[in-house]
């Protein structure tokens, strides 16, 4: 049986550093048979082509009949009665040929793969904007229409996934008129269905996706064609009852496509398992032809490191390995001591993160950023309140101690346990307003979505804040812009009942912090041990991160947006953008909205601008472009008028030079002036 330490995928994109293959050299059956014999070789697998075996009657059972095309060889032409039958039977045979001349649809090579391959049960693996699920839409509409009461059953977690299908399913039927005129009903509304006149029939159910799962309404559903996309996402529960199906015929197809989630679910065991009669096809996003390296810069901007691999490498990951590199830690301890830190505000900046815990109590963090040179995150203060009869009084004068002495920028607060020291805060700023505690802290909820200014598109965008958080101080690790003293790199033993006193530095949480699992929704679930202490530190890089990195910057022109601090004085001629009128920073939100309004600004002046060229057209209105003009007879030809409004010469007359450095002609006419545009075809 084949385990995940010895899997060996078929196409190997991680051995070529994740380079799409553009096709293979020989054909799919033949790569695939040399792949089983190589397993069987290697001991992985119990036989050189499982797909072909006896089973424990004795029967000897063919799941695999390799390329569908070869049944062509089969069709003769003393068959049929016509040579158009003969050939209209060739098409029929041939999903790729059909699909051509049926639907003027072509795949790319993996598709082709996917279509033509006549295993039984086929897992396929692929990352996003590779045309998966096209290739199924395709692959059910050759089914039905190639078949008589061929029952064709579509599952996906939600019901917007299920009507994505049935769309592409319309779309392809609306490209053939025969197909079309032979609907016999086609019901939108859940379950989806689409009946033919042969009797063929597609239902679709979405199963909820969650733990609990909605599969009750699948039972009892017969098929000979199961479809599952995005079956990662789907209950293994769910998948038990769709696999009962399954078993009720041993005639029955199966398909499932998803792109990983990275929980070892049952998509995992049918890629690793090659004993299980699941054909594999692993394809990456690379692979289209629409890939290209400023696309993949993009997203990979987008997503973190272990995100980017599963949405678009189709990579599961390794749940075991760590957030956080321990080379890249190794390289970011330095050997000084925290009493040797002192504030330098001249220099650099400030951010503080807080963690609370009814359990292991308060934890604060101070960072140091400076103003100027090179970028570095440094970890000047630490502190830790046990947890007591009064961690949560302890714990807010501490803060506000470490406050007046770092007079951190800003100040990021777990929002878990927080709720009433925050209160107790702001409750204490009101007696000093000069501290400015309701505009410094923030409480930060880590379940939500952070929206964010996205670098380089102006796009606002939402992240899940939790797991952004995190892998930004994941990248900011692993470009070397941290610092940790030796002492943080600690080895102390966590054990349950010394939780609450444990002594473990931030750098020994890094190394144990991972993700745990993921849930349905492809939300990552992170550790929760003990790593309050880093967590307090991945919010003060946050602060910094958001409060004075590029995440709230937008790439406007200087006459639109205005920079300026917080307390001053907002110039009245300029469009803030970053700040309202109080010299307060704006939110993402607001910041977004503002970039909107402008927008909008903008295209009325553009339209109010444009109506006035229409209106001096249609001789409604004077214009000083043309005001200067001396009064022409009518019956006069055509005239050139410059910018300034002079009259030039008579057009026939005008150089080829003048007629390219932007003048306008004009023709008077009964009623105005007529633009006729610039010379080269332009419009005024």
């Amino acid at each position: 049986m084949s385990t995940e330490n010895d899997y060996i995928p078929e196409l190997d994109y991680k051995a070529s550093n994740y380079q799409p293959f553009g096709g293979r050299k020989s054909h799919f059956c033949t790569d695939c048979i040399a792949y089983y014999k190589t397993l069987y070789e290697k001991g992985i697998t119990k036989s050189e082509f499982p797909f072909h075996y006896k089973n424990k009657h004795g029967q000897y059972v063919q799941e695999c009949s390799y390329d569908r095309r070869l049944v062509l060889e089969d069709i003769r032409r003393s068959d049929f009665a016509t040579d158009e039958d003969y050939e209209t039977a060739k098409t029929v045979a041939d999903p790729v040929t059909w699909a051509y001349a049926e639907l003027g649809w072509k795949p790319r090579w993996y598709q082709e793969e996917i279509l033509c391959c006549s295993a039984q049960s086929k897992a396929v693996r692929a990352g996003r904007r590779i045309g998966k699920t096209e290739a199924l839409a395709t692959y059910i509409v050759w089914r039905m229409v190639t078949g008589k009461r061929f029952k064709v059953l579509i599952i996906c977690p939600y019901v917007p996934q299920v009507d994505l299908i049935f769309d592409m399913i319309r779309t392809h039927i609306a490209k053939s008129p025969s197909i079309q005129n032979s609907v016999v009903r086609d019901v939108h509304s859940p379950p989806q269905c689409i009946e033919l006149a042969n009797g063929s029939i597609a239902r679709g159910f979405g199963v909820g996706g969650s733990a609990t799962g909605d599969s009750a309404k699948i039972r009892g559903q017969g098929a000979h064609l199961i479809v599952v996309d995005e079956c990662d996402f789907i209950s293994d529960s769910d998948l038990e009852v769709i696999m009962a199906i399954k078993a009720s015929n041993r005639d029955t197809e199966m398909v499932v496509s998803s792109t990983p989630t990275g929980q070892r679910g049952r998509l995992f065991e049918w890629t690793r398992n090659k004993d299980d009669r699941w054909k594999e096809f692993w394809y990456i996003s690379a692979e289209s032809p629409e890939w290209k390296p400023e696309v993949e810069a993009q997203y990979r901007s987008y997503y973190s490191q272990g995100g980017f691999a599963r949405e678009f490498l189709a990579e599961f990951g390794d749940l075991a390995e760590g957030i956080f590199s321990d080379s890249a830690l190794n390289k970011s301890i330095q050997r000084y001591d925290y009493e040797q830190c002192l504030p330098d505000h001249q220099n650099c900046t400030y951010t503080m993160g807080v963690d609370w815990n009814k359990i292991t109590g308060t934890h604060i963090v101070i960072i140091e950023r400076p103003k100027a040179g090179d970028i570095y995150y440094k970890v000047v203060a630490k502190k830790i309140i046990r947890r007591s009869e009064f961690t949560q009084i302890e714990g807010v004068r501490a803060i506000l101690d470490l406050d007046g002495y770092w007079h951190p920028a800003f100040v990021y607060c777990d929002a878990g346990y927080g709720t009433v020291q925050m209160e107790m805060i702001y409750k204490e700023g009101e007696k000093q307003p000069m501290r400015r505690y309701k505009e410094r802290f923030r409480s930060i909820d880590m379940g939500s979505n952070t929206e964010i200014i996205q670098p380089g598109t102006n796009m606002l965008i939402k992240r899940p804040t939790k797991a952004f958080m995190v892998y930004e101080a994941q990248r900011q690790v692993q470009r070397g812009f941290c610092i940790f003293p030796k002492s943080e790199d600690t080895n102390a033993r966590i054990l349950p009942e010394e939780i609450p006193y444990a002594d473990v530095g931030i750098v020994q949480q890094a190394r144990g912090f991972k993700v745990e699992k993921v849930s349905a929704t492809g939300r990552e679930i992170f550790s929760n041990e003990y790593e309050h202490t880093l967590t307090a530190w991945m919010l003060a890089v946050f602060a910094n991160l958001m409060e004075f990195g590029d995440y709230r910057k937008l790439n406007l022109s200087h006459d639109v947006a205005h920079v300026a601090h917080p307390g001053t004085e907002m110039p009245q001629d300029k469009v803030s953008i970053f700040f309202n009128e109080m010299g307060e920073r704006r939110s993402p939100s607001e910041i977004h909205q503002a970039m909107m309004a402008e927008a909008r600004r903008r295209k009325t002046d553009q339209d109010d601008q444009k109506e006035r060229v229409a209106s001096v057209k249609r001789g409604n209105i004077n214009d000083p472009v043309t005001d200067d003009v001396p009064e022409i007879k009518p019956g006069t030809k055509e005239i050139l008028v410059s910018r300034d409004g002079k009259t030039v010469q008579s057009a026939r007359f005008a150089s080829f030079r003048e007629r390219r450095s932007g003048l306008i002609r004009k023709t008077f006419r009964r009623g105005g002036w007529q633009g006729r545009g610039r010379s080269g075809g332009r419009g005024l």
